[in-house]
């Protein structure tokens, strides 16, 4: 299995401190965001391949990863030149032709307790999204489902409706990696449409039924989605307790 990071973005929300090093380098308790993501996989024999989508300031990315991680062949940077004019979907798209077949998918800027990623990693359902069950958060991504399966996942759905949160983590199969990157290629070489979330693709997927896609429950355990000060406040506050 692989696993790609999406990490091409600015982070405009966590200015100043992004005007001199990328949002996926900024650090909570000591720790880069972009480490603390590699260090919950690096090491897992699951997990054969790394690709890091990277944008902004993309040297200091690969410094880091040269530094830290010594060249590790597992970690491959994939650099989207286009990242002031795209969005996360169009990073992802850049992926296809590392893609081998099931992958795990995570944002740049979510920090997660470390049993997220071994129980997500070992659970049986391939095509699943990670979910903070129960949880309303306005900024997240929620998602509405309908006896196992989840059939739409967006930003602007009730709270009478949503299952939970999506934590931004999600995993695939190899049927569900060409559903999923069938898609996508529909929405940016037909459409033309650039500046999209990856949820856009997985909202028309669920939406359509094309693929079944169950929740993982994560019962609980933090995590993090680092969009602004406050959030990375919150973040070292309880990581910092954790260590």
């Amino acid at each position: 299995m692989q696993l790609v990071i999406l990490s091409a973005g600015i982070g405009s929300r966590l200015k100043p401190l992004t005007d001199e090093k990328p949002k996926c380098l900024i650090e909570v308790a000591n720790k880069p965001i972009l480490g603390h993501q590699i260090d919950l996989f690096i090491n897992n024999k699951n997990v054969e391949e790394i690709l890091i989508v990277i944008g902004y300031k993309p040297d200091l990315v690969r410094s880091f990863i040269e530094n830290k991680y010594r060249r590790n062949q597992k970690i491959i940077c994939i650099e989207n030149k286009d990242f002031l004019t795209t969005n996360n979907m169009y990073s992802l798209f850049l992926t296809k032709n590392y893609i081998k077949g099931k992958f795990l998918l995570i944002n740049g800027d979510v920090i997660l307790e470390p049993e997220i990623a071994s129980d997500f990693l070992s659970y049986p359902y391939e095509d699943s999204i990670a979910v903070d069950v129960g949880q309303y958060f306005e900024e997240s991504m929620k998602v509405i489902k309908e006896d196992e399966f989840l059939v739409d996942i967006a930003k602007n759905i009730g709270k009478e409706d949503a299952f939970g949160c999506s934590i931004d983590f999600y995993k695939f199969s190899d049927y569900g990696a060409d559903i999923f990157f069938s898609k996508i290629e529909n929405i940016i070489l037909k459409r033309k449409q650039l500046k999209l979330w990856t949820e856009v693709a997985l909202k028309e997927i669920l939406n359509q039924r094309v693929l079944k896609i169950k929740p993982f429950d994560i019962k609980g355990k933090y995590w993090f989605e680092i969009d602004d000060l406050e959030d990375l406040k919150n973040a070292e506050k309880t990581l910092n307790r954790k260590i």
